[in-house]
């Protein structure tokens, strides 16, 4: 009579004992009779063109021991139940739709996950949850219990099962990252960015110099006036050839040409000395410039360029440029 007693208590006899396995993690804090359960911190980053992710699974395992009899009763089970907690108080797992919580590769929208002992393999001792936050998740520290739902079991943890206990409080980290191909556009536009800001305020200005002012009036053959400022270059006469690109006028500054029914060889170009921009001609041999002095204009005098049979007198107009510099 007693022996099979005993024999009745050992086939219901399941002691599942709660440890955590983490890599990170080893220590076990008891916590309203609950063990700390970390999953760890998982990453996603919202997609961007072609670069996509697929959220993070968090993995850990309840290593659990339980009685031969009890595993090979097909009628013995244990229901687990998870639950999130928010402003200290318990949602169930479905209601915020936050992640997916996965027991051997099912999800179970609903938190709750039955586990029949009998389908167990021989020596089996651990059970592997895993939780996978949804990609409309919000970054943010989220926690909750697992608890017993249900059981069909004599004794769970040396003691009398109760549905509802906390067996194990859980904590997990999401993080939203910023999409790698969006980073590296962003860092490749910011880097553009500071070269054109560099280019335009500092290299352009020494390498392609610009008028600053002052003007030129064309009285022989044809009148005409050209204002100086912003220009990088003045082609008078057609001899020089230039096709100006418009990449080219923005990033070294505009070329214009004047007198074009002209065969002169001259250019007008700003040539800084000191802390201005003086006004520098340049001739090619077939072109006479006059009167003979140096390439520097001076304000309100008149000049004249003499090639072949075409001639043209033009007058530099520059208050600040006067005699001497």
């Amino acid at each position: 009579m007693l022996g099979n007693k005993i024999r009745f208590f050992a086939k219901w006899l399941f002691v599942l004992v709660i440890t955590i396995v983490a890599s990170s993690c080893t220590h076990e804090e008891e916590l309203g009779g609950a063990a700390n359960l970390e999953f760890g911190k998982s990453s996603y980053y919202k997609p961007f063109l072609w670069k996509r992710m697929t959220p993070d699974t968090l993995t850990r395992e309840l290593i659990f021991k339980a009685s031969e009899d009890a595993v090979a009763d097909v009628n013995s089970f244990v229901e687990l139940k998870a639950v999130w907690i928010d402003n200290g108080e318990e949602v169930k797992w479905d209601e915020p739709n936050i992640a997916a919580l996965i027991f051997r590769g099912k999800e179970y929208n609903n938190g709750i996950v039955r586990i029949n002992l009998a389908d167990l393999q021989p020596g089996e001792n651990s059970l592997v949850f895993s939780v996978c936050f949804k990609e409309t998740t919000k970054e943010g520290r989220y926690e909750g219990y697992l608890r017993l739902n249900n059981a069909d079991l004599d004794r769970l943890n040396d003691e009398t099962p109760i549905n509802g206990k906390a067996l194990v409080r859980w904590r997990a980290t999401h993080r939203i990252t910023t999409n790698p191909l969006l980073k590296t556009l962003f860092l490749i536009g910011l880097v553009f960015a500071i070269g054109i800001v560099i280019w335009f305020v500092i290299l352009r200005p020494i390498m392609f110099p610009h008028f600053g002012g002052g003007q030129i009036r064309f009285d022989q053959p044809e009148y005409e006036t050209l204002k100086l400022r912003g220009l990088r270059k003045v082609l008078v006469g057609a001899a020089i050839e230039h096709d100006q690109s418009t990449i080219n006028r923005i990033f070294t500054g505009k070329v214009v040409r004047v007198q074009a029914t002209q065969d002169h060889n001259c250019r007008l170009t700003p040539s800084r000395r000191g802390a201005k921009v003086w006004c520098r001609i340049s001739t090619g041999h077939e072109t006479e410039f006059g009167p003979e002095h140096d390439n520097i204009l001076r304000n309100q005098e008149e000049y004249y360029l003499h090639t072949g049979s075409d001639e043209c007198k033009f007058t530099y107009i520059n208050r600040k440029h006067g005699a001497s510099f």
